[in-house]
Order: C-alpha cells, then structure tokens, then sequence
C-alpha cells in the first residue's frame, strides 16, 4: 500500500490532491488510491505492471520500474 501511495505522491503536482478510499464488499475490500496527475499514456497502461518497465513520467524520477510490478505480486 505504501508503493501505491509513494507512486501517487510522486506523480502528483505539488500541493496536489490524492483520494484513498476503501471499498467493501462481503468477500472482500478494495483499496483505491488515486492521484490526479500527468496519467498514463494509453500505449503505456498494458505494460505499468511489468517488472522494470518505466513509463515516460516514471523515467524522470529515477525510477527503477519495480514497484508496480512488487503491488501487484503483493496485492
């Protein structure tokens, strides 16, 4: 949940907002953390849980591209 949060915060504008919600369900919960920044581009959404794929914005910040890809195994 961390990473989530760490992506969203870096991806945002300064002074930006980022909504966390939890959403119930009788079997389950689901976390939504979501930040209101540059986004993703399309062609680059298919590929934002690969091991060490960096999208063009995560490059910038020195990314090393696993951190999706660690939420995603963990989630």
């Amino acid at each position: 949940m961390l990473n989530l949060l760490k992506n969203a915060i870096e991806h945002s504008k300064p002074g930006g907002n980022i909504m966390i919600q939890v959403k119930n369900s009788p079997i389950y919960i689901e976390p939504v953390i979501q930040d209101f920044g540059e986004g993703i581009l399309a062609e680059e959404l298919p590929h934002i849980f690969e091991r060490f794929y960096k999208s063009s914005s995560s490059k910038k910040l020195g990314s090393n591209g696993i951190g999706l890809a660690l939420v995603k195994a963990i989630i």
